[in-house]
C-alpha cells in the first residue's frame, strides 16, 4: 500500500499535537518546587516566654542569647503571720502555744513575713527593757509553759541605730508588727533555738 506524503505528514501532525497536550496536562498535576518549601526563620528571629509572674524571659531561637528581668516583691506577695502568745485563762489555756508558734516561724527561714503578734505578759517585760550591747531585743518563747525542760526557741531582734521599736504596748501586753526577714536560725543550746530577724522596709 502506497501512503502519500501528505498523508504521513498529517498523521505525524496529529500525533505530535497529542503529545503537546498530554505533557500540558501531566505539568498542570505536578505541585511547584518552590510553591510549597517553606521559607526558613530568620537568624535574629527572637521569641517570648514567661517564668512566673512579672518575670519575662526572651531568648534567641538560637539559645545563645538569654535576657530576664525579674519584678520587685509587692506586698501582695509577702505572707502574713498573726498570733497570740497569751494563753487564754481557766480551761482554755493551752500550755503548747509556744510549740505552735515556734513550728511556724521556723517555716519562715529565708523568708519576708509580715507579723502582728500579740506576746505575753512574761515576753512584754524581756523586750520593754534597754537592748543589749548588739542592739537586740530578745523574748524567749518555751514549746511548753508548764514544763521547763521542754525546750523551745528565742527571738532575736536585731534593730539598727535607724530602726524604730517594732513594739506597741497596749493593755500591758506588746504587740510586735511589721515586716522582718528571718535570716538565721542556729542552735540549739540548752535545748533553745535562735531565731534572728530584723526588721525590713517594704514599698
Amino acid at each position: 500500500m502506497d501512503i502519500s506524503l501528505e498523508s504521513l505528514g498529517s498523521a505525524l501532525a496529529v500525533i505530535a499535537s497529542i503529545a503537546g497536550i498530554g505533557s500540558f496536562l501531566v505539568s498542570l498535576k505536578k505541585p511547584d518546587a518552590k510553591k510549597t518549601t517553606n521559607t526558613p526563620l530568620s537568624q535574629n528571629t527572637t521569641s517570648q516566654s514567661t517564668s512566673g509572674p512579672n518575670s519575662p524571659i526572651i531568648a534567641n531561637t538560637q539559645g545563645n542569647v538569654t535576657v530576664t528581668i525579674n519584678a520587685g516583691k509587692s506586698k501582695l506577695d509577702i505572707p502574713s503571720y498573726d498570733f497570740s502568745l497569751q494563753p487564754f485563762p481557766g480551761w482554755r489555756r493551752d500550755p503548747e502555744l509556744g510549740a505552735k508558734f515556734n513550728q511556724a516561724m521556723f517555716a519562715y527561714l529565708d523568708k519576708t513575713v509580715f507579723l502582728s503578734i500579740t506576746l505575753s505578759e512574761e515576753m512584754t517585760e524581756d523586750v520593754s527593757g534597754d537592748s543589749d550591747a548588739y542592739g537586740r531585743r530578745i523574748f524567749t518563747v518555751p514549746n511548753n509553759a508548764d514544763d521547763t525542760g521542754s525546750g523551745g526557741a528565742e527571738y532575736l531582734i536585731h534593730l539598727s541605730k535607724n530602726d524604730s521599736l517594732p513594739f506597741e504596748i497596749r493593755d500591758n501586753l506588746a504587740l510586735l508588727s511589721g515586716y522582718f526577714k528571718i535570716y538565721d536560725i542556729n542552735g540549739p543550746r540548752q535545748g533553745y533555738m535562735s531565731v534572728n530577724l530584723r526588721p525590713v522596709s517594704v514599698d
